[in-house]
């Protein structure tokens, strides 16, 4: 259970500098989780085929706001799974720019890039470029292909840098 008001509370950024990073789903796992604002309650609301994982962890930033409303999505690279409710320090490396169909309508939903401070395996990374040849493929497919299972359209218009991930955080923070 996450206390709601810390979470409300957090910054997006802390004094250093640090992205706070909130998980909700960790690499690996075929649940997918999403935190009941009202509750504080992560609660399972997908399961992925059997063959299929979610294959980077994935949380929100809090203190900030998405043009859906809710706090900014986040693709968190780290070397392991954490779990659900794990605030992990991060800065941010890229962003995936996309659209996808809400409702008959396409609407923007691009995804923040991060890495995990204590990363290991991404020490040293500070661009998406920087990466292991074909992760943004990767992480690419990932979305195409679960958008599919959800019979739901999806168009990936491209990466930016951390710039870019930084005015969209900016704008997060804002909104909220």
């Amino acid at each position: 259970m996450m206390p709601m008001d810390a979470v409300n509370s957090m910054a997006a950024v802390d004094d250093s500098g640090d992205i706070n990073v909130i998980i909700e789903t960790p690499k690996g796992s075929r649940q997918k989780y999403d935190l009941d604002h009202s509750t504080g309650l992560f609660q399972w609301s997908l399961e992925l085929p059997e063959a299929m994982l979610f294959p980077f962890s994935f949380g929100f930033i809090p203190g900030t706001l998405g043009p859906d409303g809710d706090p900014m999505d986040v693709i968190l690279l780290l070397d392991g799974a954490v779990p659900p409710g794990t605030l992990v320090k991060s800065r941010l490396i890229g962003v995936l720019e996309l659209e996808q169909d809400e409702d008959g309508e396409m609407v923007r939903n691009d995804r923040l890039i991060a890495v995990a401070n204590l990363s290991r395996a991404y020490a040293g990374v500070d661009r998406l470029e920087e990466t292991r040849e074909g992760l943004a493929w990767d992480i690419e497919q990932f979305f195409l292909s679960y958008n599919r299972m959800l019979d739901r359209e999806m168009n990936v218009h491209g990466y930016e840098g951390p710039k870019a991930a930084q005015q969209l955080l900016e704008g997060g923070r804002s909104r909220s």
